[in-house]
């Protein structure tokens, strides 16, 4: 499923000041208390890498796919890091064995407000990086197993 999102992000941003991350880079979170990092599946910045860093500050998207052993980090202690970075202007939380997406999108308030997709036939639209995600594609190969 990774390789969907991250393909799909790919080429949707190709020629376009946004530019996607795949799980292998991190995003820096610093908090009151401490400063952390995590891994997230994809995300999108306008961050220019420095040098060899393996990190971003800013990220605009985060997306995270659920599974049984990240569940509870991803939808708890990840998420509560995620809703506190300034630049952050959505948060994909993706099932990866059957379509649903829930999305975390701050409006102009600065609030964050939850929109959820559940069919195959729609697309996530995400105008803070210009494009939508169509959900065949990130459920491309997937074969269903609830719902």
């Amino acid at each position: 499923m990774g390789i969907n999102l991250t393909g799909e992000l790919y080429a949707k941003l190709s020629g376009k000041r946004y530019r996607p991350f795949n799980c292998d880079f991190k995003v820096r979170i610093d908090l009151k208390s401490q400063t952390r990092f995590y891994y997230p599946d994809a995300m999108v910045s306008c961050d220019q890498i420095e040098g060899d860093s393996t990190y971003l500050d800013n990220p605009i998207v985060v997306a995270e796919i659920l599974s049984p052993s990240t569940r509870r980090v991803d939808l708890g202690e990840k998420l509560e890091a995620y809703l506190s970075l300034p630049s952050l202007r959505a948060i994909l939380l993706i099932e990866p064995d059957f379509p649903h997406v829930t999305l975390h999108r701050r409006n102009s308030s600065g609030e964050f407000t939850i929109e959820v997709f559940k069919s195959l036939e729609t697309e996530i639209p995400l105008p803070e990086i210009d494009v939508s995600l169509p959900m065949t594609r990130l459920y491309d190969r997937i074969t269903p197993t609830k719902s």
